[in-house]
């Protein structure tokens, strides 16, 4: 459930990575994402994994080992990305491959533009998945 000032603390969560040093554990995409969900819900969902990798791999790693990929499903509904709101999450295929793959970026909805660490703003357009915070 989204707390009564949800608005107000989103901003400031977004305010405060607003130039951040991107840094695995610390500021990526996954702990901006959750840091942002902690400020809409009060809820901590990186508590068991934030601070605990300082790189890709090793974030990787700690992923697989808790099944991170599922996280935003676990806790919080899916939903088309033409539906998402202000302060639910998404994540969006950007960046170099690796692997075969494109990197994903896991990002905070916020109006016209998903926010991703240091207040990065991608289109809203290019979010291929969404999940609804409540």
């Amino acid at each position: 459930m989204r707390l009564h000032d949800w608005d107000h603390r989103l901003s400031q969560a977004i305010e405060a990575a607003r130039g951040t040093p991107f840094a695995y554990g610390t500021h990526d995409c996954c702990v901006f994402a959750a840091d942002c969900i902690e400020a809409v819900t009060g809820r901590d969902i990186a508590a068991a994994w934030r601070g605990r990798y300082d790189t890709w791999s090793g974030g990787l790693k700690l992923a697989k080992a808790r099944n991170l990929p599922q996280l935003a499903t676990r806790f919080f509904a899916e939903v088309h990305p033409a539906f998402a709101h202000r302060g639910d999450v998404g994540v969006a295929p950007i960046g170099e491959l690796r692997g075969g793959k494109r990197t994903l970026m896991l990002l905070v909805i916020d109006g016209a533009f998903a926010v991703g660490p240091g207040a990065n703003l991608v289109p809203r357009g290019v979010v291929t998945r969404a999940w609804r915070v409540e």
